[in-house]
């Protein structure tokens, strides 16, 4: 296979790797058909990465083999995360937090009278007390972890539950991702282009929501939630990554989501099972 571009994964090593569903459907067919569209989403994103692969599905499990590669760490990491996207209106009613018992290292904010502003240092914490709580009909629980502009204590976060309603926009929904960066911050972000269906839906939801908080939600986790300050034509949008890591660290995270967002989500959560060394091809 030959490639336009070199590979940062290049190297002289060969390797044989088999992944696994971390939760494999009960019913094999189901698992394999899984395994049949990640492996083909698989081939794309070693493709994009410029990787000298072969990629195929056994039953539920996916067999990838790496020629001329520095090691298969590296490319896992990125190959392997689900990266499922979803742009979800947090719910305009989050009094049913209120209820929620707490104790420390959980407290409740001040600024929100109706108590329903729940924060911890870690989502470990959050999920150990709201264990227990079911969300109101058609919403769901994720949390949102924000960055303290702390000079004595870097990289601390403080955590909230949030109640979203159901994804408006997916990743299937987003045509083409790349690198951009913020001439203001100086760090990079992902800039979205969504498909003309996309476009439309998300130029009709920022028009009937302004002044709402709209979550970018990856992998389940809520990244961001500014608010919706008015009607976004045009189809696009974009994702910041934070601002605690250096700019090389959020340049390759931004680098690893993009590249995923062109390749596709992958429908099942995936680790390794085994990595052998292979002979060459």
């Amino acid at each position: 296979m030959a490639f336009a571009r070199p590979s940062p994964f290049a190297g002289n090593g060969h390797f044989g790797v088999v992944v696994e569903q971390v939760a494999p459907d009960a019913l094999p067919a189901r698992a394999h058909a899984i395994a049949t569209r990640d492996a083909q989403t698989m081939a794309r994103r070693l493709e994009e990465l410029g990787v000298d692969a072969r990629v195929n599905a056994a039953g539920a499990r996916v067999e990838i083999e790496l020629h001329d590669v520095s090691g298969p760490g590296d490319i896992l990491a990125v190959v392997l995360p689900s990266r499922q996207l979803a742009f979800r209106l947090l719910a305009a009613d989050q009094s049913a937090l209120a209820d929620v018992p707490i104790e420390p290292p959980l407290r409740r904010e001040s600024d929100y009278p109706d108590g329903s502003r729940i924060v911890a240092p870690s989502i470990d914490a959050l999920e150990a007390a709201l264990r227990r709580f079911t969300p109101p009909s058609g919403l769901e629980l994720l949390y949102e972890c924000e960055e303290l502009r702390e000079p004595s204590a870097p990289g601390a976060t403080e955590c909230s539950p949030r109640l979203l309603e159901p994804a408006a926009l997916t990743d299937a929904d987003v045509a083409d991702a790349s690198v951009a960066t913020d001439p203001q911050a100086m760090l990079p972000y992902v800039a979205l282009q969504f498909t003309e269906r996309g476009g439309q839906v998300f130029e009709a939801l920022t028009a009937r929501a302004i002044h709402r908080k709209l979550a970018i939600v990856l992998d389940g986790r809520i990244l961001s939630s500014p608010v919706i300050q008015s009607r976004i034509p045009g189809g696009r949008a974009q994702i910041t990554l934070g601002r605690s890591r250096s700019a090389a660290e959020v340049l390759q995270e931004a680098q690893s989501l993009a590249l995923a967002m062109r390749a596709g989500a992958l429908r099942g959560q995936w680790r390794p099972a085994s990595i052998d060394a292979i002979a060459p091809d």
